[in-house]
């Protein structure tokens, strides 16, 4: 496979954590406070996520996973698919890896779920009085179960895309670096206001991934489906 040049980390190992929205399992870091004002689990992305802009999925872990519910369950799905409320990969990764912790690891978890309810509680509190100096906001609670939860989850998200890139040419892992690469640039470009001073020239719509970038997206999709079902 050849060693991974700055890009290939960046892209496919989950370094860049900016350039790609947090997994909705609850995260502790600086980054997630900074998110949604300071309420813990909430998803961002990189400096437009957190502005409220979208961001592109760089690593094919946020699209939406497969699907194999039947009947009413599938209409079900479909009908939250439409409005937006799609089980992505990486929510499939999640749900695995909380299915097979310890029962004393489950205990854990949900202790520290108490813990976050209540930190959010008391961050919406302060925030309401944030305009009459109401002191310094909540701490956020020692999670260390949560992070090592989404510490397996990064893991695995590494050890698939190095399994799909070691089945691919040094021609193709080279073209879709820079078929990545493009698109993530296209993309940020799409996104910047042309004109500053409002007066109609705002975004363009986002481009569609490259050819090879999508099947880069279909191949993760497929051995995170086959890994969790």
């Amino acid at each position: 496979m050849g060693q991974p040049g700055a890009f290939e980390q960046g892209f496919y190992h989950g370094v860049e954590d900016s350039l790609r929205p947090i997994t909705n399992v609850w995260d502790a870091s600086e980054n997630t406070q900074k998110c949604m004002g300071g309420i813990a689990g909430a998803k961002c992305g990189g400096d437009l996520g957190k502005l409220g802009f979208l961001t592109p999925d760089l690593t094919g872990f946020d699209q939406e996973a497969i699907d194999h519910s039947e009947g009413f369950a599938g209409f079900w799905h479909d009908v939250k698919s439409f409005f937006g409320s799609k089980e992505t990969v990486a929510d499939k990764l999640n749900e695995h890896v909380m299915k097979n912790m310890s029962p004393k690891e489950k205990d854990t978890f949900q202790a520290e779920e108490k813990q976050l309810e209540e930190y959010n509680r008391r961050w919406m509190s302060w925030a309401t009085q944030a305009n009459i100096n109401p002191g310094p906001p909540p701490e956020m609670p020692n999670l260390p179960m949560h992070n090592t939860v989404k510490e397996r989850v990064k893991e695995m998200e590494r050890q698939i895309t190095d399994q799909i890139r070691s089945e691919m040419s040094p021609q193709d892992r080279a073209r879709l670096d820079s078929q990545m690469k493009k698109y993530a640039e296209d993309y940020a470009e799409s996104m910047r206001i042309k004109n500053p001073m409002g007066t109609g020239e705002g975004f363009t719509r986002p481009p569609k991934p490259p050819a090879l970038v999508q099947d880069y997206y279909e191949r993760v999709k497929e051995a995170v489906d086959k890994v969790t079902r």
